[in-house]
């Protein structure tokens, strides 16, 4: 296994790499020093083409349509 401009090679299948492990990180920087969470969904969006780069799968994503 390793990696090709931020693809998984495993034998000849690629698999696409995964922005939902950050919506847990995104979350969490918006707790308040009381602890106090000041958001519950997240997705992450990108800039050339406004496709998401996270997917509807994590249960905290926010379910974005055009």
């Amino acid at each position: 296994m390793f990696f090709v401009n931020d693809v998984f090679i495993v034998s000849e299948n690629r698999i696409n790499m995964s922005w939902d492990s950050y919506i847990d990180n995104l979350l969490a920087q918006t707790k308040d020093s009381s602890g106090t969470a000041h958001a519950d969904r997240a997705c992450i969006i990108g800039l050339d083409n406004g496709a998401s780069w996270t997917t509807a799968g994590h249960p905290n994503a926010m379910k974005v349509s055009f």
